[in-house]
């Protein structure tokens, strides 16, 4: 093995293997019925490994309650890889995101809908991001409701600024002013940043600065 070779050993000891982008949905939380399905005031994703979303609502002035649609009801939302879709049921609340399997994470994309039939008019949605280093982001979007229709979601792109991220928290408005509304597909890419070395990192780069020092000696300690 030469120099080259020996230095790509240590390499792929410290990064490890690279973490795949990947979407999460709320189709384990499908049910029969009608109505609306209450999970309470957090809900847990374990979607992939290293990829474990937990979702807590605070500060609703009325409650704090995560659910979703049944899938008979006329407001389960269309659209999308899966039409089960979180909402926050009280407005005023807000709901925070982190990854409990991953120290940070990175946030791509997300589909929206409106709360359910007969909301007109559009509604903006901000998202506000805390990364690991303790500065924020903020990014909005404009989310067209279904009106008389079945809603339907749609997707929406964060800017690269949404990257190494703690956690991200966003604000659900009132039925009352057509500013509630349902999300899923949630496209995360888990960070590799604060990854702890697997144990045998160590002995890795012990044998690859060995073989280089070995190459070295053989060349009489000097440069090619």
């Amino acid at each position: 093995m030469n120099c080259f070779a020996a230095l790509l050993l240590a390499s792929a000891a410290i990064a490890g293997p690279a973490l795949a982008q990947t979407t999460a949905d709320f189709s384990s939380f499908s049910q029969a019925g009608t109505g609306f399905n209450g999970l309470g005031n957090s809900v847990t994703l374990n979607f992939a490994p290293q990829v474990d979303l937990g979702f807590v609502s605070s500060g609703g002035s009325f409650g704090n309650l995560l659910g979703v649609w049944q899938d008979g009801s006329a407001n389960h939302p269309v659209g999308g890889t899966a039409a089960t879709s979180l909402m926050e049921y009280y407005g005023g609340s807000t709901t925070t995101m982190i990854d409990l399997g991953s120290p940070a994470f990175a946030l791509n994309s997300i589909d929206l809908a409106s709360w359910g039939v007969g909301e007109a008019g559009t509604m903006t949605v901000t998202f506000n991001g805390i990364r690991l280093d303790g500065t924020t982001v903020s990014q909005s979007f404009l989310v067209t409701n279904s009106g008389s229709a079945t809603p339907a979601l749609q997707r929406f792109t964060f800017g690269s600024g949404f990257s190494d991220l703690a956690s991200v928290s966003f604000q659900q408005g009132s039925f009352a002013n057509s500013a509630a509304f349902q999300f899923d597909n949630i496209s995360i890419t888990p960070a590799t940043t604060a990854a702890v070395p697997e144990p045998s990192t160590p002995l890795l780069m012990g044998a690859a600065l060995l073989l280089v020092s070995a190459a070295w000696l053989r060349r009489g300690g000097t440069r090619a």
